[in-house]
């Protein structure tokens, strides 16, 4: 995709696989899709004791027994998920702690990738940049059909290395992003969004113009798309602010 958006062409290309369906990826945790998105939980799931926010001291007691009590491989996942929920209420360092001790544990990779990206998202917000690399590429290397992940790996790869504004690095973060458009698979609007918005940014700092005009202009058409999937009506749906809509279609033009 990317390849194809800085071709010469004068065409925007066809995003690919547009209507194909999308399984969820893990049985063991049927609320995350692979791509990231999240499907609304049935009341049995919300009240498992390892889900929510909770974390004042004796939720973390109650926890804690549990999970003493839990089956020694399930530990693990449960560590990670309770984490996803701190990590939504802004709980951070409770949650990163609990991502290590998942990580320590060490009983299926599945729920150690998300750990490290989680870890590598966490590090990347806080402009810690080698820390965050340091998780992207080791999910790479230890994963690379990236499953347990949210499969956009290369795009918060790529992120990173273009906010240093080092040619190497922008040069690199294409190549990644390239490698994530070859993947299989359905890809999300609203990821393809993201992978879109990283591609103007480094295009623009390599004066590709015409590669930020064309990637404006395909960001655009999909900021305007329904959603991809028929049962869960906010999948696919691309959020973004008014400022960066009116900066796409300055760039487009």
């Amino acid at each position: 995709m990317t390849s194809a958006l800085r071709a010469s062409s004068g065409t925007p290309p066809v995003l690919p696989n547009a209507n194909r369906m999308l399984a969820l990826s893990s049985p063991r945790e049927c609320f995350w899709l692979r791509w990231g998105e999240r499907v609304p939980l049935g009341p049995a799931l919300r009240d498992e004791w390892y889900r929510g926010p909770d974390w004042d001291e004796a939720a973390q007691e109650a926890f804690e027994l549990r999970l003493r009590r839990a089956r020694a491989d399930s530990r693990q996942q449960y560590l990670r998920i309770k984490a996803v929920y701190l990590l939504e209420a802004g709980k951070e360092d409770e949650a990163v702690a609990l991502l290590h001790r998942s990580i320590g544990l060490g009983t299926f990779l599945l729920d150690t990738v998300h750990s490290w990206e989680m870890l590598g998202d966490v590090a990347a917000r806080h402009g810690r940049t080698d820390e965050a690399i340091g998780y992207y590429e080791r999910i790479l290397r230890e994963q690379p059909s990236l499953s347990g992940t949210s499969g956009s790996v290369e795009i918060s790869l790529a992120r990173v290395l273009v906010a240093t504004r080092e040619r190497s690095n922008l040069e690199l973060a294409l190549t990644y992003l390239d490698s994530w458009m070859k993947r299989d698979g359905l890809k999300f609007n609203d990821v393809m969004f993201r992978c879109l918005l990283v591609l103007i940014e480094a295009s623009d700092a390599l004066g590709d113009h015409e590669t930020v005009v064309r990637s404006a202009r395909v960001a655009l058409e999909l900021a305007s798309r329904g959603p991809q999937l028929p049962r869960h009506r906010s999948v696919g749906i691309v959020r973004t602010d008014e400022l960066t809509l009116q900066r796409l279609k300055r760039l487009a033009e």
